[in-house]
């Protein structure tokens, strides 16, 4: 088998560990703030008011602007590079939006396995010391559990590996400029997935420089040394300058974003370091042991140790352990392991390679040592694999774990205790839940059928290889396992689409679901939804579904439901409200004249609801939004009815839209109880294309015997009616002359639009 064949059997059998181990949820509310952005990156924004709700926690993810808007405090990496799969998953609705994501980071994960392979490759290790670094990192580090998460720690290792590859092909071939090119770039990706890693060009920049220096001073080439400064030197400074535009853009800043009081570098750094490498809950050392390598490196292959590539790799790992050591949450949240530290797993298992070359040299106990370090390598990667380690924390917390047993005391470890959880409610893979069985038998038959297939066709391969090691694969084998573990891939998202660890608690998803298709059915391009969340709900999953299931259009904005609407958060909304025509407000558990319902209420301040239906526990109201005034297109009155009640006058004025009609309607007294109106839209014939029916005076926060209404008309040629009725017994009541009405005087005319 050639190097490149290698290659590819590597990247396939990784990528497909990945696809099987699939979960297909989200596990962590940075997984969610990545997606808001980049749902506002699919609409050609960068605010992210849809995480409003998000803002009561401590620390938020998102910082305002001083525009007003949110906006992410992530780095646009992750956000961008997953932009692709989720509008796929928008406009596929056999799958989840988000779920369709979450491929994402296998398959980036599996690319930083083929560059480390490489890597080890191009530095000068035989294809089986290469292939077996590649393996340890693809499945010996938390590298796994995270390429199936959609943080920016996969990416970020992604850009940290290329950048190792591009110093190797320089410190090859130093005339040559496209490896200090390559590692540049793999600053940049890094930078990208977060901002903090800024720190990471400091020492790389510090090595290229001294070696640029050295070489000017043996050979004298000026102009060697400027190419070297500028091929190294011009994508970081583009990127610099893009990062300083977004930031601009955002927070009015050139280098930070706007930081929460509690987000300081306040650990001692003796704490930090001994939580990230050696604190059973947290602990490198034991999360990655490979990592006990580097230092059995010293003493088998210093000379190798010193190499440019591994003090590059050494520094990288230095700096990190320096800057997380003294942030305040150096744990990393509730996630698997030390978090903060994946981003230089491919330098970590690059400076074990002189070790991992020296083991698997013939002699029995070498060999031995090596089978164990892999061993012991993958099986710490599975609890985080099989368990949702992000739920069960919070389980864990529940039954009186704190987060300081769970760091500090081998007990409560997840690297131990999270053995007992692989078949509880905690289990992460979709195929340890009963949901996926459920499937129907054709997916579930072709999904084993693949699985099958796969693992056979590259269990075959790695057998001939071992057997036969230069004798080539087949021409068309690679390819044809591409598309298999492609084509499983998305079977295991279609699969994952009926997961019920999406679904909101609070109600039902046919409910959700009937509310979605409802407000699809009759919005337009420029309308906004705006999801009202309660306290005590389950906001998180409301909001997930919206972002993995909703379609692509309209717009949302989740919205914290407050006790009292501030005057800047009464300004924040009305802003954020200022680009829509209309609005579609969801809200839960929430019946009409609630004096809870803020939201509701101040809407009917100066917006006009239209449409209003119930679905279960949820209502939904249509708000028409008002434009700068406008000379009104219709206006009239006293109209009088037979009945003795009258309107004492109406007045039509244009919306935001062409079809959007405001109307206000003003009643000379209070209206009897059993009175209703009913405004209608008919087309040329009479039929009624549309109407509102209402009892008067009785919008939230109306003041006086006065009703606002919303309409957004569909019809062309129409006459926009006002008709008034008895709710208990039908009977409608007829206007007096001279009022324009119907020739039967029925309804009163507002407004007959052209060719009506």
């Amino acid at each position: 088998m050639s190097t490149k064949q290698l290659g590819i059997w590597i990247f396939l059998a990784t990528l497909f560990i990945y696809f099987l181990s699939y979960s297909g949820i989200q596990h962590s509310i940075d997984e969610a703030a990545t997606m808001a952005a980049t749902d506002s990156f699919m609409r050609g924004l960068l605010q992210v008011n849809r995480m409003e709700w998000e803002q009561q926690r401590t620390p938020p993810q998102n910082a305002f602007g001083t525009d007003g808007n949110l906006y992410s405090k992530k780095g646009p990496g992750v956000s961008l590079l997953v932009l692709p799969f989720f509008v796929a998953g928008k406009y596929w609705t056999a799958v989840g939006a988000m779920q369709l994501s979450f491929l994402l980071m296998g398959f980036v994960t599996a690319v930083t396995v083929l560059l480390f392979f490489y890597l080890a490759i191009i530095t000068g290790y035989t294809k089986v010391v290469a292939a077996i670094g590649a393996v340890v990192l693809g499945v010996g580090t938390p590298l796994w559990p995270y390429a199936r998460w959609l943080f920016s720690e996969p990416l970020a290792a992604l850009g940290v590996c290329l950048t190792l590859l591009g110093l190797v092909v320089w410190r090859q071939h130093p005339s040559r400029m496209r490896g200090l090119v390559w590692s540049a770039v793999g600053m940049v990706i890094t930078v990208s997935a977060r901002s903090a890693n800024a720190v990471l060009v400091v020492p790389v920049g510090l090595l290229v420089l001294g070696a640029l220096l050295r070489q000017f001073r043996r050979q004298r080439d000026a102009a060697g040394l400027i190419r070297g400064l500028l091929a190294f030197g011009l994508p970081l400074l583009t990127a610099v300058l893009l990062m300083m535009g977004y930031n601009y853009v955002r927070f009015r800043t050139l280098f930070f974003y706007p930081l929460y009081p509690g987000e300081t570098f306040s650990t001692p750094l003796a704490v930090g370091l001994a939580g990230l490498l050696w604190s059973p809950g947290k602990g490198l050392l034991f999360y990655a042991p490979v990592t006990w390598l580097i230092g059995l490196g010293f003493f088998v292959a210093p000379r190798q140790m010193l190499r440019l590539e591994n003090v590059a790799a050494l520094s990288l790992l230095g700096v990190t352990l320096l800057l997380y050591g003294r942030w305040y949450d150096w744990a990393g949240g509730l996630a698997w392991g030390p978090r903060f530290l994946v981003t230089v797993l491919p330098a970590i298992v690059l400076a074990s390679l002189p070790a991992l070359a020296w083991l698997s040299q013939p002699g029995r106990g070498r060999r031995l040592i090596l089978a164990f370090v892999i061993i012991i390598s993958i099986l710490a990667q599975l609890p985080g694999v099989l368990v949702n380690f992000g739920y069960q924390a919070i389980l864990d917390g529940k039954a009186g774990v704190t987060l300081s047993q769970s760091i500090w005391r081998w007990p409560y470890s997840p690297l131990l205790s999270y053995w007992d959880n692989v078949f509880s409610g905690s289990a992460d893979p979709i195929w340890l839940h009963a949901f996926f069985w459920d499937n129907p038998r054709w997916l579930l038959a072709g999904l084993l059928l693949l699985a099958a297939v796969i693992s056979g066709l590259l269990l075959l391969i790695l057998v001939r290889f071992v057997r036969q090691p230069n004798r080539p694969v087949g021409a068309g084998v690679l390819p044809g396992l591409i598309g298999l573990t492609a084509v499983f891939g998305l079977g295991m998202v279609i699969a994952a689409r009926p997961d019920p660890r999406w679904l909101e608690t609070s109600t039902s998803q046919a409910t959700t679901q009937a509310v979605r298709d409802w407000i699809t059915a009759r919005s337009q391009p420029n309308d906004l939804i705006l999801l009202d969340l309660r306290d005590g709900f389950d906001n998180d999953n409301r909001i997930g579904e919206w972002v993995n299931f909703a379609s692509a259009q309209p717009d949302y904005i989740g919205w914290n439901r407050k006790t009292d609407l501030e005057e800047v958060e009464q300004s924040h909304l009305r802003q954020w409200l200022g680009p829509y025509s209309r609005v579609w407000l969801s809200l839960q558990a929430t019946p009409l004249f609630d004096p809870n319902s803020t939201t509701e209420g101040w809407l009917h301040t100066w917006a006009y609801p239209g449409q209003e239906q119930w679905f279960d526990d949820q209502r939904v109201v249509e708000f028409v939004l008002p434009g700068p005034m406008e000379t009104a297109v219709a206006e009239g009155g006293p109209a009088p009815l037979e009945n003795g009640f009258a309107l004492e006058s109406f007045a039509v004025h244009s919306g935001k839209c062409p079809q959007c009609l405001l109307i206000d309607l003003v009643w000379a007294e209070q209206a009897p109880e059993d009175l209703r109106f009913s405004l209608q839209v008919w087309d040329a014939p009479y039929e009624v294309r549309q109407q509102v029916d209402r009892r008067p005076q009785t919008a939230v926060s109306t003041v006086g015997y006065h009703d606002r209404v919303g309409l957004v008309v569909e019809a062309t040629g129409y006459t926009l009616v006002l008709k008034l009725y008895n709710a208990a017994t039908g009977q409608v009541y007829p206007f007096l002359s001279p009022a324009p009405t119907t020739p039967n005087q029925d309804a009163l005319i507002l407004l007959s639009s052209p060719g009506s």
